[in-house]
């Protein structure tokens, strides 16, 4: 995956990115002017999760009653949601993802974005994995600056991605939504 700037010409078109599962989450449980916040995102591009994100989100989520598992449920059967397959690294990255104590979900985040080419950015809220992505010379985005980015692109306007900010709110640490809402307010 090649690494990609908010600023950068690439996010003026559909962007492709690889999604760990509580931001998939999120998004499944949020509605926005009537719409849910995942049907807003996808709008601006193609969302790609591992097998095991899948199952975390789909699976456990249904066995476990969670509306937003039907939701996901229904964006992966149409196709907006595109589950793929990862495979194992090489020996040492593995046990490297293994020092740092990743969840298996986490793990093949990891790997998918070192093996698929086409992703611009990963989409994550979990500050460990950032962190690894990031070591491991992935774009990794928090919800919040996938908002931004979208709204750079142009896919929906500043007040609707406000609004996605303050409805995603009760899920994120404190900070992350004011800082982003201040960035597209243009005041830092």
């Amino acid at each position: 995956m090649a690494p990609i700037a908010l600023e950068s010409p690439a996010w003026e078109m559909r962007m492709t990115s690889i999604w760990d599962a509580p931001p998939l989450i999120t998004c499944a449980r949020f509605r926005v002017d009537g719409q849910l916040v995942l049907d807003l995102v996808l709008g601006a591009g193609t969302i790609v999760i591992p097998e095991e994100v899948r199952q975390e989100t789909v699976d456990a989520g249904l066995a476990g009653g969670y509306p937003d598992a039907v939701a996901i449920r229904e964006r992966v059967a149409a196709g907006g949601v595109v589950v793929r397959r990862t495979s194992r690294l090489a020996e040492p990255l593995e046990q490297v993802l293994d020092a740092y104590r990743l969840h298996e979900g986490d793990k093949a985040v990891v790997r998918l974005s070192l093996q698929a080419p086409d992703a611009d950015a990963v989409v994550t809220d979990d500050r460990l994995l950032f962190a690894v992505l990031h070591r491991c010379g992935c774009r990794a985005l928090f919800l919040p600056d996938l908002v931004e980015a979208v709204v750079a692109q142009g896919a929906f306007g500043a007040g609707t991605g406000g609004r996605i900010l303050r409805a995603i709110r009760p899920r994120l640490p404190a900070g992350f939504v004011e800082h982003s809402l201040r960035r597209l307010e243009g005041v830092i």
